[in-house]
Protein backbone atom coordinates (compact mmCIF):
# COMPACT_ATOMS: atom_id res chain seq x y z
CA UNK A 1 0.00 0.00 0.00
CA UNK A 2 2.94 2.29 0.85
CA UNK A 3 4.67 1.86 -2.28
CA UNK A 4 1.54 2.48 -4.81
CA UNK A 5 1.05 5.51 -2.41
CA UNK A 6 4.86 6.13 -2.97
CA UNK A 7 4.49 5.80 -6.63
CA UNK A 8 1.20 7.87 -7.11
CA UNK A 9 3.56 10.46 -5.65
CA UNK A 10 6.32 9.86 -7.69
CA UNK A 11 4.86 9.88 -11.21
CA UNK A 12 2.56 12.65 -10.48
CA UNK A 13 -0.46 11.02 -10.91
CA UNK A 14 -1.48 13.01 -7.67
CA UNK A 15 -1.26 16.61 -7.80
CA UNK A 16 -1.09 18.62 -4.90
CA UNK A 17 -1.34 22.07 -6.55
CA UNK A 18 -5.06 22.64 -7.16
CA UNK A 19 -8.55 21.93 -5.47
CA UNK A 20 -8.76 18.33 -6.78
CA UNK A 21 -6.43 15.98 -8.17
CA UNK A 22 -6.87 15.34 -12.59
CA UNK A 23 -6.10 11.86 -13.05
CA UNK A 24 -7.55 10.34 -16.28
CA UNK A 25 -7.63 7.23 -16.88
CA UNK A 26 -8.74 6.66 -20.70
CA UNK A 27 -10.29 9.58 -21.55
CA UNK A 28 -8.92 13.03 -22.45
CA UNK A 29 -11.81 15.71 -20.54
CA UNK A 30 -9.92 18.28 -18.52
CA UNK A 31 -11.65 19.35 -15.15
CA UNK A 32 -11.51 19.12 -11.44
CA UNK A 33 -12.04 15.29 -10.82
CA UNK A 34 -11.23 11.48 -10.69
CA UNK A 35 -12.31 9.34 -13.53
CA UNK A 36 -11.73 5.32 -13.14
CA UNK A 37 -12.63 3.13 -15.64
CA UNK A 38 -16.01 3.45 -15.53
CA UNK A 39 -16.14 6.83 -16.74
CA UNK A 40 -17.58 8.00 -13.43
CA UNK A 41 -16.79 11.32 -11.81
CA UNK A 42 -15.41 10.96 -8.32
CA UNK A 43 -15.19 13.74 -6.28
CA UNK A 44 -14.88 15.20 -2.29
CA UNK A 45 -15.72 18.30 -1.60
CA UNK A 46 -15.40 20.73 0.36
CA UNK A 47 -11.85 20.52 -0.73
CA UNK A 48 -10.27 22.36 1.60
CA UNK A 49 -12.58 21.59 4.39
CA UNK A 50 -12.08 22.25 7.92
CA UNK A 51 -14.83 19.96 9.95
CA UNK A 52 -16.45 17.49 7.29
CA UNK A 53 -16.25 16.10 3.38
CA UNK A 54 -18.88 14.53 1.05
CA UNK A 55 -18.35 12.82 -1.68
CA UNK A 56 -19.90 13.19 -5.52
CA UNK A 57 -20.10 10.58 -7.90
CA UNK A 58 -19.21 7.86 -5.30
CA UNK A 59 -22.61 4.87 -5.62
CA UNK A 60 -19.84 2.04 -5.82
CA UNK A 61 -17.74 3.22 -2.74
CA UNK A 62 -18.36 1.64 0.05
CA UNK A 63 -15.01 1.98 2.18
CA UNK A 64 -12.87 5.63 2.69
CA UNK A 65 -9.53 5.37 3.82
CA UNK A 66 -7.39 8.50 4.68
CA UNK A 67 -3.86 8.59 4.91
CA UNK A 68 -1.08 11.20 5.51
CA UNK A 69 1.38 11.70 3.08
CA UNK A 70 3.94 9.28 4.45
CA UNK A 71 1.64 6.60 4.42
CA UNK A 72 0.13 6.12 7.33
CA UNK A 73 -3.28 5.07 7.89
CA UNK A 74 -5.24 7.69 9.79
CA UNK A 75 -9.30 6.87 9.12
CA UNK A 76 -10.97 3.96 7.90
CA UNK A 77 -14.41 4.91 7.35
CA UNK A 78 -16.95 2.25 6.04
CA UNK A 79 -20.18 3.04 4.06
CA UNK A 80 -23.37 1.50 3.92
CA UNK A 81 -24.84 0.82 0.51
CA UNK A 82 -26.98 4.08 -0.80
CA UNK A 83 -25.14 6.37 1.97
CA UNK A 84 -22.45 7.63 -0.21
CA UNK A 85 -23.85 11.56 0.53
CA UNK A 86 -23.37 11.39 3.72
CA UNK A 87 -20.95 13.93 6.07
CA UNK A 88 -17.66 12.05 6.74
CA UNK A 89 -16.35 13.77 9.66
CA UNK A 90 -12.59 15.55 9.34
CA UNK A 91 -12.19 17.57 12.66
CA UNK A 92 -9.87 14.91 14.23
CA UNK A 93 -7.32 15.50 11.18
CA UNK A 94 -4.68 18.05 11.58
CA UNK A 95 -4.19 21.01 9.40
CA UNK A 96 -2.53 19.41 6.08
CA UNK A 97 -2.33 17.44 2.95
CA UNK A 98 -3.76 13.80 2.96
CA UNK A 99 -4.80 10.86 0.58
CA UNK A 100 -8.56 9.86 0.39
CA UNK A 101 -8.63 6.11 -0.74
CA UNK A 102 -11.58 5.23 -2.18
CA UNK A 103 -12.59 1.73 -2.59
CA UNK A 104 -15.85 -0.58 -3.62
CA UNK A 105 -17.10 -3.53 -1.78
CA UNK A 106 -14.43 -5.95 -2.94
CA UNK A 107 -11.82 -3.55 -1.44
CA UNK A 108 -10.75 -2.88 -5.38
CA UNK A 109 -9.46 1.00 -5.09
CA UNK A 110 -11.57 3.02 -7.51
CA UNK A 111 -9.66 6.35 -7.08
CA UNK A 112 -7.22 8.43 -5.11
CA UNK A 113 -8.16 12.03 -4.69
CA UNK A 114 -6.25 14.86 -2.76
CA UNK A 115 -7.64 16.49 0.78
CA UNK A 116 -6.26 19.75 1.93
CA UNK A 117 -7.84 20.43 5.70
CA UNK A 118 -8.06 23.53 7.07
Amino acid sequence: MKQTLLFLFLTGLVRFAGAQANVHTGNSEEGDFISNSHHERLALYPNPATQFIRLQGAEQVRRVVIYNLVGKELKDIRLEEGRSDERLDISDLQRGLYLVQLLNARNQVLSTLRLNKK
